[in-house]
């Protein structure tokens, strides 16, 4: 190995070559003409020349102090195993947009999104939440007004696919997963999470024991401690119907068992016609989820209540359930520590557990003019590594009580005694895990923008006292409206 001394020689004559060109070192002869020198490239090199001159004499002095101690080959060494693969990204920017209805997952998301900056800190990650509205209409005004993003949180996948705006997923990022959910045949995102069970309910345990409450295992024995509940002062349960895809958590249970549980393609039969909105099954689930609100056991302020107060409503005292995901878990633990709570699946009065749960077609994507930038990719990929290593990954699945989607698994330190319930629940042979009916695709796939007019469209009825009929009547009008311009049997 040569001394630093020659190392550092060789590098000089190369730059000379490269930057200097033509000019003769040895004697620096100047250009006759003075405009070549102020105008052109000549003098931006003899620039370059006196500064990298006055780095390499103080690297001259540092090889000298480096000889008294060191080798030329530890300080190599010691060079090389300071640097991270990732030393070598582009300078570049991403912007990300991801759902930031949920506190949570907002904070759990931009947590990790300034953590990976911090680690990369030639690659700005732009992160764009969504506010407590729909989703998918913030990406859709996004894209609109020409700011589709790098990374998509995506959520509403097939749409985003037929519109071009997702590549496929890059083969260093799909080999962290085992399973993908592809969306004909291709794989496009990366699943944040398997899911723990979601639709349960969630229950102040003072409140249960103070009435003498227990765990209701059937549909009946719910209304019925409802009842309780109701007869003295208390409120039973609490819904952010603000929020309107809070509505889903408890549309879930009433549509699984009533229409899911016997067709599971039925929005498919709904696209071809064979089957109505107004079919006795459909009118039978919207009276049974109607009698839930009709009967005083929700709090009466539900439409003016976000999804974000839900948690303070059961710490506090101001309701006794609610029904929503193991994510809230957190939230209840970040508004009192010493909070006392349990968990309990919805049961039909067979006892039948209805969750909801299974693989869905979602999780992170790039964008397909973000592929074409081979250091945008490169960027993606780093995220990826990022979030889903050991360390952050097993963190972000601890806080929001959900299961590894990777290959290899972190070691998650679940604290909290329902993730075992969860575990009991989902194994069992009486439960009934389906995904909320809008996270479907294929023939099924329901579009975003009828989900949203059915919640508000229910909401209403309840508001304006209108009838199972009137509503139904008002959904079947509207599906037939909107499967002229999206109808994925076709």
């Amino acid at each position: 190995m040569e001394n630093c001394q020659e190392f550092l020689a060789k590098k000089m004559e190369v730059f000379i070559k490269l930057e200097v060109g033509s000019i003769d070192f040895s004697g620096f002869v100047i250009p006759r003409d003075y405009n070549q020198i102020k105008g052109g490239n000549i003098m931006k090199r003899i620039l370059s020349l006196l500064l990298v001159l006055s780095m390499i004499s103080i690297m001259f002095i540092g090889c000298g102090n480096a000889d008294e101690g060191d080798t030329m080959d530890n300080a190599t060494e010691q060079t090389e195993s300071d640097v991270t693969d990732n030393s070598t990204l582009e300078e570049t920017t991403l912007s990300v947009v991801f759902a930031g209805g949920d506190p949570l997952s907002k904070q759990q998301l931009e947590e990790r999104i300034e953590g990976f900056m911090e680690e990369n800190p030639t690659v700005t990650l732009l992160a764009m939440p969504s506010g407590s509205g729909a989703y998918l209409d913030f990406v859709k005004t996004k894209d609109a007004v020409g700011e589709f993003p790098d990374i998509l949180e995506a959520r509403n996948t097939p749409i985003w696919v037929r519109a071009g705006k997702l590549a496929p997923l890059p083969e260093e990022t799909k080999e962290k997963f085992a399973d993908l959910p592809l969306y004909e045949n291709t794989a496009y995102i990366a699943p944040l999470f398997e899911m723990a069970p979601a639709g349960g309910v969630y229950y102040n345990k003072a409140m249960f024991d103070e009435y003498g409450l227990e765990e209701p295992q059937t549909y009946t024995e719910f209304l019925e401690l409802s009842q309780t509940l109701v007869d003295n002062g208390e409120v039973p349960l609490v819904i952010g119907g603000k929020d309107g895809w809070h509505m889903g958590f408890t549309w879930a249970y009433y549509w699984s068992k009533h229409v899911f549980s016997d067709n599971l393609d039925w929005l498919a039969e709904r696209y071809r016609g064979n089957v109505s909105f107004q079919d006795d099954n459909v009118k039978s689930m919207f009276a049974e989820y109607s009698e839930l609100f009709n009967s005083e056991y929700v709090e009466k302020g539900w439409l003016s209540t976000g999804d974000n107060q839900i948690a303070s409503f059961l710490v506090t005292g101001k309701a006794a359930m609610f029904i929503s995901g193991p994510w809230m878990m957190q939230q209840i633990e970040d508004a009192d520590p010493t909070f006392e709570y349990g968990w309990f699946p919805l049961r039909d009065d067979e006892g039948n557990a209805y969750v909801i749960g299974g693989t869905q077609l979602q999780g992170w994507a790039l964008s397909s003019e973000a592929a074409e930038d081979p250091a945008k990719v490169a960027a993606f990929n780093a995220f990826m590594d990022y979030f889903y290593s050991d360390e952050v990954y097993a963190e972000y699945l601890r806080q929001g009580a959900m299961y590894a989607a990777t290959i290899d698994k972190p070691e998650v330190n679940y604290d909290n005694p329902i993730m075992a319930k969860y575990k009991e629940v989902i194994e069992a042979d009486d439960t009934i895990a389906l995904l909320q009916w809008n996270n479907y695709w294929g023939e099924n796939e329901l579009n975003g923008a009828f989900r949203n007019y059915a919640y508000k469209a229910f909401q209403d009825m309840i508001g304006t006292g209108g009838t199972v009929d009137e509503l139904t009547e008002a959904l079947d009008k509207e599906w037939d409206l909107q499967a002229e311009q999206f109808n994925p049997t076709e």
